[in-house]
């Protein structure tokens, strides 16, 4: 029952009659439909209905994660230099992880 096949999908959502190839598909689909969310960051422990949304959120955290270290060393680096001093207008706004 794959799309190869040329066979039509054999699991169907009973709530708006779409319907998949396999029960696993069928079982996330479920998910959009009620407040289940079975996957959680392991960072900071929001949960989602889906891995693809679980994945996007871990990217954008490691994207900040990753753009705040920068953003403090390049500061570090100005201030080593002496770019930079304490009296400097300078605002660095830290994320909360």
């Amino acid at each position: 029952m794959m799309k190869h096949s040329g066979e039509p999908p054999q699991w169907k959502c009973s709530v708006c009659d779409r319907a998949f190839y396999t029960e696993q598909q069928l079982k996330v689909h479920g998910n959009l439909h009620t407040n289940v969310r079975p996957e959680q960051c392991s960072i900071c422990g929001k949960t989602y209905k889906t891995k693809k949304d679980l994945i996007a959120h871990k990217s954008m955290l490691y994207f900040y994660y990753t753009m705040r270290i920068l953003c403090i060393d390049v500061i570090d680096v100005y201030y080593s230099l002496g770019l930079l001093t304490s009296s400097s207008n300078v605002e660095l706004i830290l994320l909360p992880w």
